[in-house]
């Protein structure tokens, strides 16, 4: 499997004649499939709830 996580048309094509190819675009979309590969969806849906804290927090300190 080849993970991207930034793309251009060109890097898709080349690799995916190699394998599979997951294009992946939201933090969320990456951090569950790392979760899921690797064994640990919790810890991957922890991380993504305490992103989500730390930049609503982030958000309005720059914002108001």
């Amino acid at each position: 499997m080849i993970i991207i996580l930034n793309y251009n048309d060109y890097s898709y094509k080349r690799r995916k004649k190699i394998g599979t190819v997951n294009e992946m675009s939201t933090l969320e979309e990456r951090m569950t499939l790392f979760g899921e590969v690797f064994g640990m969806p919790e810890q991957a849906k922890e991380f993504i709830a305490q992103y989500e804290t730390k930049r609503e927090e982030s958000s309005m300190k720059i914002w108001g």
